[in-house]
């Protein structure tokens, strides 16, 4: 398959809940019966460069401010920004995982023919909230951070734009939180979930399938109709960037929303070839 065959592409993603599109939240029995919960979305810019730089560039728009009721300085505004931006750069663009479109045949079975795409996430800064998908609100200590409902402490936080005061979600973080909390709820931002505050997660997989389910890290993991994950406290798909503090661990399926969304953008607009995805560690 030659060079301009691949896609080159812009798109957008605009999920508003991420929960019941990227995973499904369960209860105690294994799998049995899902919990609905609102959770924050994703919203980017989708630029796939499957010819040209064989990447994908995934741009999120932020806007800072103060978290509301306070007054951040200057520095505490530009630290928070600067953790942001960094851990999104060394630990999500790391290229420790990488996209793997492929091609289908009429039947949708891959044929063999397929390409590795970098992921690569950045940051942009907006000039006015109107021009942002993400608000920053900076606190300046995890003291002044709200209350958040059933916990004694004040935890930072990513909340659905359905319940915000902007209408935009918005991630609430001190800027004295440690790095790795900043890379943590940047994870909430491109479509995952906690793997440690709920009982059970299920991820969906790119072509539509259920991945496996996790079960919170100091629980019994029964066996269950995910499969995947059945070790204990000892696996260590439970000691990663969405679980365990501090872990910058990354597993395929934390890049699995975003190649949902590829896959949407690239056979929605391939006017002939049909295409999968899928990602995996590099090679």
């Amino acid at each position: 398959m030659s060079d301009q065959h691949w896609p080159d592409m812009l798109g957008r993603i605009h999920t508003g809940n991420s929960a019941g599109v990227y995973y499904n939240y369960y209860a105690d029995t294994g799998g049995a019966h899902r919990v609905s919960q609102q959770a924050p979305g994703y919203k980017a810019s989708l630029s796939i460069m499957a010819s040209s730089k064989r990447k994908v560039l995934v741009t999120l728009n932020f806007f800072a401010i103060s978290g509301y009721g306070f007054s951040s300085t200057a520095g505490e505004m530009q630290r928070a920004k600067d953790n942001l931006v960094d851990q999104v750069r060394s630990l999500w663009n790391q290229r420790r995982l990488r996209m793997i479109l492929f091609v289908l045949d009429d039947r949708g079975r891959p044929t063999g023919v397929s390409r590795n795409l970098d992921v690569e996430f950045r940051i942009r800064w907006t000039q006015s909230m109107a021009s942002a998908d993400y608000v920053l609100c900076v606190y300046p200590t995890q003291n002044d951070l709200p209350m958040v409902p059933g916990r004694t402490d004040r935890p930072p936080f990513v909340m659905s734009g359905a319940w915000t005061q902007s209408h935009r979600i918005e991630m609430h973080i001190a800027a004295t939180e440690p790095a790795w909390t900043f890379s943590h709820e940047f994870g909430h931002c491109i479509g995952l979930p906690d793997e440690y505050s709920h009982p059970g997660v299920g991820y969906l997989k790119p072509e539509g399938r259920e991945g496996l389910l996790l079960q919170r890290p100091d629980a019994f993991i029964p066996a269950n109709r995910q499969g995947g994950v059945v070790a204990g406290r000892r696996s260590p798909d439970l000691r990663t960037g969405m679980s365990t503090n501090p872990n910058n661990n990354l597993l395929p399926r934390h890049l699995w929303p975003t190649a949902i969304e590829v896959r949407r953008l690239v056979n929605r607009l391939s006017k002939s070839t049909k295409f999968g995805v899928d990602v995996n560690f590099s090679r």
